[in-house]
């Protein structure tokens, strides 16, 4: 079962970067039509996969 979660992170991080590379910039009002939680964002800044740019602005 934790497996499973873990997965399903790893799912949503893959999301965001995929995100963050066609888009050059992400905004948390941008994951809601995706079904992707803002708490998302902030796990991947503290992954070091995503970078926070500003204030609501994330990216590579």
């Amino acid at each position: 079962m934790l497996w499973n979660i873990i997965a399903a992170m790893n799912k949503l991080a893959e999301k965001l970067v995929d995100l963050a590379r066609t888009h050059g910039l992400i905004r948390p009002c941008d994951l809601a039509p995706l079904g992707i939680p803002r708490v998302s964002l902030t796990r991947a800044v503290r992954r070091g996969q995503l970078e926070r740019v500003g204030r609501g602005l994330y990216g590579l």
